[in-house]
């Protein structure tokens, strides 16, 4: 079961309907100030995890600091790094791989596609 401790949630703007991605690792939008968007390469450098349901353009909460929930994009395991895939779902962070962006590390194991799992936001930077 997946937990959460919210230390530090931040206000923005969703680029677009955002509604059915609660969960989901977002990115800051580089052509907005203060919005955010969906990840879609897995080098995309992923701020933090959307924590409600915005239409385009509302106020989207994104969890920065703390343990959140967060939609996977397959198996994970217990302590794995992670970072995006390119559906701004969580993903492991493959060993040797510098182009990815860490966000922080799942706190249980979780085995299929569209499960949720807890991960301890650090934002560790790029690579494994």
């Amino acid at each position: 079961m997946a937990i959460e401790v919210p230390l530090m949630d931040l206000a923005f703007k969703a680029n677009a309907d955002l509604s059915s991605l609660q969960f989901y690792l977002v990115q800051l939008d580089t052509a907005a100030a203060l919005q955010i968007g969906t990840c879609s390469a897995t080098t995309d450098n992923p701020v933090g995890v959307l924590q409600n349901k915005p239409g385009s353009l509302q106020a989207a909460t994104v969890r920065v600091q703390g343990v959140s929930k967060a939609v996977c994009g397959g198996a994970l395991g217990n302590g794995s790094l992670v970072t995006t895939n390119a559906s701004s779902q969580a993903s492991g962070v493959g060993t040797g791989v510098t182009t990815s962006y860490t966000l922080g590390f799942a706190l249980d194991t979780v085995t299929t596609a569209g499960e949720v799992v807890s991960i301890f936001l650090t934002h560790a930077g790029r690579g494994a």
